[in-house]
């Protein structure tokens, strides 16, 4: 509990209320999605210099199992292999720091998304991380970055285009 209130996702106004769910609010949900996409597109840069072989096999495997699971019309494991996928990338820079904070900031994100309903696009999510995996694979480092910041912004896009719960998250403080 002590962690998750350091992080800023719970609150404890009154040591005698117990703990609740920390506030949204849309501009921190903005700042969360920019830090997010140039955190994942420095990950993706160091990771296309670093990458072995095995991490690339592994991130292709995950990639594999969700285009599979899609194609099956499964979509009960998809959001694990996404996170799985995104923290593979930060595994593959062999930072421990990076890795810390790609977890943070994907926590942060699923922290934001009880207030966001709309239906994933697997469809997308996984042909931008065919263009992510393409870029490690050539050890193109640009690439590889410019398509992580981008799969982040779209990703971004899509969540404010959504409806957003406005008992979940405040609107008027953008």
């Amino acid at each position: 509990m002590q962690r998750l209130t350091t992080q800023g996702l719970v609150v404890q106004p009154n040591p005698h209320a117990g703990a609740q769910v920390a506030p949204l609010s849309l501009r921190e949900m903005r700042g969360v999605y920019l830090a997010r996409g140039a955190l994942e597109g420095l990950a993706a840069r160091v990771a296309a210099t670093t990458v072995s072989d095995a991490e690339l096999a592994e991130l292709q495997d995950m990639h594999e199992q969700m285009r599979q699971q899609l194609a099956a019309g499964d979509h009960r494991d998809l959001s694990t292999l996404n996170r799985r996928f995104h923290t593979g990338i930060a595994d593959a820079t062999h930072y421990a720091t990076l890795r810390e904070l790609t977890d943070l900031t994907l926590l942060r994100v699923q922290h934001y998304r009880i207030g966001v309903r709309v239906e994933p696009a697997w469809e997308q999510v996984i042909s931008e991380h065919s263009a992510i995996l393409d870029a490690l694979r050539r050890r193109d480092a640009d690439q590889a970055e410019q398509a992580a910041r981008e799969h982040v912004e779209w990703q971004l896009g899509v969540e404010l285009r959504a409806t957003l719960d406005p008992s979940l998250i405040d609107l008027d403080d953008d």
